[in-house]
């Protein structure tokens, strides 16, 4: 039987990531936040948290998503990690999707794990699906299968 995640990524939008006091900020473990930062760590509202700005759905480089993953990693087994863009519809969910594929999981399996819907255009971001090749977590095949 497969091990269950006890801990997960949880999507943001901006407004998410603002309001420190409340959920889903107030009870994650970590936060970051795709809408600004130069790729550096701190520790904010004594939580850490990685900002790093991500212009483009579809121009998010390897390191970028790299060192998100690296991110999550290190902070997962601690509780939630928010991952928050503008709406958190794209770039965050690139993110968590990026990190759950690092972790073996299927397109499906991912995309649920994130609370999402994987109906056509759920996910259309290019530059995840040119990462996911280049890493080697999917076969250019099984790639084609994926909604975007």
């Amino acid at each position: 039987m497969p091990k269950r995640l006890s801990h997960k990524i949880i999507i943001g939008c901006f407004e998410d990531m603002c309001y420190s006091n409340t959920p889903p900020y107030s009870t994650s473990a970590a936060v970051i936040n795709c809408l600004h930062g130069n790729g550096d760590e701190e520790i904010k509202n004594g939580k850490p948290c990685l900002g790093i700005t991500l212009h483009d759905d579809f121009h998010i480089s390897d390191w970028a998503f790299d060192h998100s993953v690296d991110f999550i990693k290190k902070y997962i087994n601690k509780g939630n990690v928010l991952v928050c863009c503008e709406s958190g519809s794209s770039r965050s969910v690139a993110i968590g999707m990026a990190y759950y594929i690092s972790l073996g999981k299927k397109y499906e399996e991912a995309i649920k794990l994130l609370g999402k819907s994987s109906g056509p255009g759920r996910i259309h971001n290019v530059s995840l699906l040119s990462w996911v090749l280049k890493k080697g977590y999917v076969s250019e095949e099984e790639r084609k299968k994926w909604d975007y």
